[in-house]
């Protein structure tokens, strides 16, 4: 059995090698493919469901919060001049054994956008998504086989399914460049799995992926720098590979295809486990300030506005000038889990640079905190934003003034965190200014909505859009549905029975905007929410419309 066991090890870098060639980076196994929820739970919901288990809610009441706002689609996600709005789909493919064990279970995510126009782009994370589904169909019978394979020769109950799971990570998204990273890690059995990535940037203009020298116009320059970093900081200590230099210069050559990306700060290089540094190591990045002399950057890559939000991770402190007095403080979060695991807690903290003063505050966050963001205000203050899980993958924010924490250290015990019951899910905030954030509606069917918010004065979310947008329904009236004119509520239209209506925005109480296929004529049906069923035109909504889905 031992001899077994060391061969099903021994399989598991080159089945990787070869997955990954293939494009596993998003291969799945059969089954059905699942959507990951991207509905939030309403506020009312909410603060029922986590009454004992997430403090006190404070949400300003929904008519407050859209107050002077527009109504219907945003102007930012119609325009090609403002923020990015990147969003990140999560599928997940599983395959069971006939004892219900797991054979293989893959997950992957695909990038995004919410904005209209930018086709070119559009066009590009399309095809980057459809290139990968079709490596996952090409690369399934391998990884299936070789986890019957596996199971055969292990002992019972020792083996517990072969897994890859791959996740997106925007890099900066802006009115200039896209730029994301793939990452990946596989288990198929050995001492531990193998994991890498890959990045992408995009001319958000032309939808056209850049190469190297589309970036910089000095490669020799940057190459020099990324050998000196490398040595300064792994060479030195003897933690890199025999021939590390080597592995470089052959990464240059190619242009270093699909090993950087572009963040706000600069170009981002990174190097996969074993390519220049041992596992133990893990991914080595290169981080290299746009500010760096010799390298020539590309002025039409160059972000044009300040950085307003910024990615936190647990224990991986991030350096800002909280208070303005133009000295960086580190920021950082950890986390506590309960012994009954009923929830957990965060402590949020900011401390001086060499670490002698710090400040911080805890707070409860559901099952746990998906991500965490750093946004700035308009008055400079720096508000934390904590994504946190809930009862069937429902979410809400939980908030905390970065600045104020800092700046009321020495007065005594800081204000208790914030929620708000509208959260990110698939969103990825890039500007402050301008961010999508998404709750459950209910009105028309059980289904993800989102509107556009902005950091407002007092550090909390602000919707800019009374109506919410729609993230995906289609439905066909069953009969004759009665509506109106988007423009005037006078004039009446009817919608022929058989007619397939894509639901565009909803104020989520009395009426949803439909968008008529073939036509494109928009029209407003109003619908009853106040009590159970909901109804339009005095007809139950279930016998007006086919595609409904409610969830109990």
């Amino acid at each position: 059995m031992t001899d077994k066991r060391l061969r099903v090890g021994a399989l598991a870098p080159a089945l990787i090698m070869a997955v990954l060639s293939a494009g596993l980076l998003l291969a799945g196994c059969s089954g059905n493919t699942s959507e990951t929820e991207t509905a939030a739970e309403t506020a009312a919901e909410t603060q029922s469901s986590e009454a004992d288990g997430a403090g006190e809610t404070e949400e300003p009441a929904r008519e407050e919060a859209a107050a002077d706002a527009g109504a219907g689609t945003s102007e930012a996600e119609n325009s090609e001049d403002g923020p990015l709005h990147p969003v990140i789909k999560s599928r997940t493919e599983s395959e069971y054994d006939e004892d219900g064990s797991l054979l293989c279970s893959v997950s992957w995510q695909e990038p995004g956008i919410r904005d209209e126009g930018h086709e070119e782009l559009r066009a590009a994370l399309e095809a980057y998504a459809a290139s990968r589904a079709e490596s996952a169909a090409a690369a399934h019978d391998e990884l299936l086989l070789a986890a019957e394979e596996g199971k055969a020769v292990m002992e019972e109950g020792a083996f517990y399914g072969y897994t890859s799971d791959s996740s997106i990570e925007f890099l900066r998204a802006d009115d200039k460049v896209l730029s994301f990273s793939d990452t990946t890690y596989s288990f198929t059995g050995g001492a531990h799995g193998n994991g890498g990535s890959e990045q992408r940037v995009y001319d958000v203009r032309t939808g056209e992926e850049l190469g190297l020298s589309d970036v910089v116009a000095d490669k020799a320059a940057l190459e020099a720098f990324v050998v000196d970093y490398l040595e300064e900081n792994y060479g030195s200590e003897d933690m890199l590979l025999e021939g590390w230099e080597d592995a470089v210069a052959a990464a240059f050559s190619e242009g270093l295809k699909h090993s950087f990306g572009l963040t706000p700060e600069g170009i981002r290089i990174s190097f996969d486990p074993y390519e220049i540094g041992p596992w133990a190591l893990g991914t080595v990045t290169v981080d290299v300030p746009y500010t760096a002399e010799g390298i020539g950057f590309n002025a039409d890559y160059m972000p044009a506005g300040e950085q307003t939000v910024w990615s936190i991770e647990p224990y991986e402190d991030i350096a800002l000038d909280v208070d303005g007095d133009g000295t960086k403080e580190s920021v950082g979060i950890s986390f506590q889990v309960q012994e009954d695991q009923s929830q957990s807690t965060y402590t949020l903290y900011v401390a001086s640079g060499e670490g002698e003063d710090i400040a911080s505050i805890n707070g409860v966050c559901g099952y746990g905190m998906e991500k965490a963001y750093i946004m700035k205000a308009p008055d400079g203050s720096y508000e934390f934003y904590g994504e946190c899980r809930s009862d069937n993958d429902w979410r809400y924010l939980t908030m905390a003034d970065l600045t104020e924490l800092w700046t009321s250290r020495a007065d005594g015990e800081a204000k208790a965190p914030s929620e708000y019951y509208e959260s990110f899910y698939d969103n990825v905030p890039t500007s402050a200014d301008s961010f999508y954030l998404s709750t459950r509606g209910s009105l028309i069917s059980t289904v993800s909505i989102s509107r556009e918010h902005r950091v407002g004065e007092s550090g909390f979310p602000e919707a800019v859009q009374e109506d919410f947008l729609f993230d995906g329904l289609e439905l066909t009236a069953k009969q004759d549905v009665p509506g109106t004119s988007v423009d005037d509520d006078t004039e009446e239209i009817i919608i022929p029975s058989g007619t397939v209506l894509r639901a565009v925005s909803t104020d989520e109480y009395s009426y949803v905007i439909f968008e008529l296929a073939g036509t494109g004529e928009m029209v407003k049906v109003a619908i009853n929410g106040e009590s159970w069923p909901h109804t339009a035109g005095d007809v139950d909504i279930e016998q007006c419309f086919e595609g409904l889905i409610f969830a109990g």
